[in-house]
């Protein structure tokens, strides 16, 4: 016996066994040929769009995470040069062609002029 494909209101997750009752089906109409051919395509669209969407969570959720890999190794590396400079607190730049290290002026701050 060849699976059913069935499409409802859906309450559940997707796959979920829809208990119907067998002596309830009723055959449609040839009128609605267009509609079914509609439906059937309309579902598959979906679920093919949901499983991508799964697989573009998961690709999400790996660069989110090498993102904080790398982000966390940065600022470790980082504090090793300060620290053994012994520069401390401060925002220190890094200039990779001199290969020099500087404290970030402070940015004057313009206060709004209300008129």
């Amino acid at each position: 016996m060849q699976p059913r494909i069935l499409v409802h209101n859906r309450v559940g997750v997707q796959g979920q066994f829809v208990p119907v009752e067998e002596d309830s089906f009723l055959d449609i109409p040839e009128e609605y040929n267009e509609d079914l051919l509609r439906i059937q395509n309309l579902s598959v669209e979906l679920g093919d769009s949901r499983q991508e969407l799964g697989r573009l969570m998961q690709v999400v959720d790996h660069l989110i995470n090498v993102c904080n890999n790398a982000d966390r190794n940065l600022t470790q590396a980082k504090q090793r040069i300060i620290d053994g400079l012994g520069l401390g607190d401060g925002n220190w730049a890094i200039d990779f062609e001199k290969k020099q290290v500087g404290r970030v002026a402070p940015v004057p701050k313009e206060v709004p002029r209300v008129v």
